[in-house]
């Protein structure tokens, strides 16, 4: 699977049950004035795959959303390749510290 969104890109499907497939890369997004990293996640789990996305911009007075925003467009691509709809489950904000630990 070619992620178009993401540059720099290493990606792997893993040899296991259930399969696995990693995608690390970053993007540059001219409107924070930085590079943002993101690791993705696919495991499939029968007839569905659970998708897990961390994108991380360091705190900039430029940041306006944009690794929030980049996550979407990752998860985008990896629905539209697997042909389904995406369902979200947890969108978190790491800064708020309440919140990774409401995660269980």
């Amino acid at each position: 699977m070619e992620i178009t969104n993401m540059h720099q890109t290493y990606f792997s499907v893993l040899n296991t049950r259930p399969r696995v497939a990693l995608a690390i890369g970053q993007r540059f997004y001219p409107m924070s004035f930085n590079r943002i990293p993101a690791f993705t996640v696919v495991i499939e789990r029968g007839d569905a795959a659970e998708v897990g996305i961390v994108a991380h911009t360091y705190p900039s007075l430029y940041d306006v959303g944009t690794a929030r925003r980049y996550a979407w467009d990752i998860l985008n691509t990896v629905a539209q390749r697997l042909q389904v709809k995406p369902v979200e489950v947890a969108d978190v904000d790491y800064m708020d510290s309440s919140e990774p630990s409401s995660l269980g």
